[in-house]
């Protein structure tokens, strides 16, 4: 575009810019972001029901995947029973409460 702005150089240092920054950010010390299990998390769980997916190339958003997310169950895909209580996010409370 013309005479726009361009930030992306900011994009890339700034963890708190993005959903997807900060979510990678917390993700490497093992906390949730949004109820979403981290990488780690959904690669042991495996997609949903095995169902298969594929990846298109879509114009303007690019490449896409296109399937059954990373979840234990339906349930958990919709919201039910999603947390971002696991482990690490329970070892920062005690921590909290110690100080």
């Amino acid at each position: 575009l013309r005479g726009a702005l361009d930030y992306g150089a900011t994009w890339d240092d700034e963890a708190c810019i993005s959903e997807v920054g900060l979510e990678n950010y917390l993700n490497k010390d093992g906390l949730r972001y949004k109820m979403n299990r981290t990488q780690k998390e959904a690669d042991e769980v495996g997609r949903m029901y095995d169902l298969p997916g594929f990846t298109v190339n879509l114009p303007i958003i690019g490449e896409t995947y296109l399937g059954p997310p990373k979840v234990a169950s339906i349930w958990e895909a919709i919201g039910f029973t999603a947390t971002s209580n696991n482990e690490a996010r329970q070892n920062e409370k005690i921590k909290a409460v110690e100080k």
